[in-house]
């Protein structure tokens, strides 16, 4: 499975520096939500049906006799099949994913997981901490974490006494 580090960013230029250092916001593992997992010998309908249930933006796909991870299966691949009009009760999972996912390491900063999903053209990362996967970490976590420490960074403190004291 390929695996990103901070090293892969250097496609994209560093952040300017500025005098008040923005933060890089917080680690990766610290966004990740627990991973549901699909064997990838399941039926794609199946697959479909817990991807809806569990609310997350992708599954990740084991073997079924190691459980290591394959692939991820996001709705844009069970849209991909309906599209080509496979039928989902025989499709297996196994036939729609397009490869190893893109996983990172949890300590990773959150920038940095951006411009590695910028770079790769990714939605989700597999997220793991000595060889063990975490969970999933999915572009408007990500997205969503740097803005909000850009934002904490940039912004005034806020004054105990309210928004208009002087």
């Amino acid at each position: 499975m390929p695996r990103i580090d901070a090293s892969s960013a250097a496609a994209f230029p560093a952040t300017p520096p500025s005098s008040d250092r923005i933060s890089a916001g917080p680690a990766v593992g610290e966004l990740t939500r627990p991973a549901t997992r699909v064997e990838a010998e399941a039926h794609l309908a199946a697959a479909a049906y817990l991807l809806h249930r569990s609310g997350h933006s992708a599954l990740v796909v084991t073997a079924d006799d190691t459980g290591d991870p394959l692939a991820l299966l996001s709705a844009t691949d069970v849209s991909r099949a309906v599209a080509e009009g496979r039928d989902l009760e025989s499709t297996r999972v196994r036939q729609v994913v397009t490869g190893p996912p893109q996983q990172v390491a949890a300590d990773l900063p959150a920038r940095d997981a951006a411009r590695l999903m910028l770079l790769h053209r990714v939605m989700q990362l597999v997220v793991s901490r000595d060889d063990r996967v975490l969970g999933i970490a999915d572009l408007a976590d990500v997205c969503r974490a740097v803005l909000a420490s850009e934002e904490a960074a940039v912004l005034p403190p806020r004054s105990a006494a309210g928004p208009f004291a002087p």
